[in-house]
């Protein structure tokens, strides 16, 4: 999905079969103000996993830069344990290593300027948005 005034992109993930998975997103979706609004958001282990699925399925390596980018705002407040145990869950853990390396992992420093940096919440942000709205389609 592209919303064409700010040009951001967003994956949406249909359901999957996978009922316990999207049960545990949507308990643990998280509350952000977003300038006067505010929204709920997937949380980032949901969206690391399906992009990890992705991944396997297309090779694209689009979806292993979105997690880096993703890991570059929000590794620190990742449920490390739950996520891992997912990824072994999935047989997703060369893709998860591959997402991981250390080279790949830039400093945000040295990334991104602050202007480049709001703008890579925003893309992080809508793409939880728009797969939060995925999974309350699917209740």
């Amino acid at each position: 999905m592209i919303h064409h005034e700010s040009g951001f992109k967003a994956d949406i993930y249909p359901d999957a079969g996978d009922v316990r998975r999207h049960q545990w997103a949507f308990q643990y979706r998280r509350h952000i103000a977003l300038g006067a609004a505010s929204v709920w958001l997937a949380p980032p282990e949901y969206v690391i996993i399906r992009k990890l699925e992705y991944f396997r399925e297309g090779g694209s390596e689009k979806h292993l830069e979105d997690i880096r980018k993703m890991l570059l705002q929000v590794e620190s407040a990742l449920d490390k344990a739950f996520l891992e145990k997912e990824i072994q869950a999935r047989g997703l853990e060369q893709y998860w290593e591959q997402a991981t390396k250390n080279e790949a992992l830039p400093q945000t420093s040295n990334f991104i300027d602050g202007n480049q940096h709001r703008e890579l919440e925003m893309k992080v942000e809508m793409t939880s948005i728009f797969n939060m709205l995925a999974i309350r389609w699917h209740r």
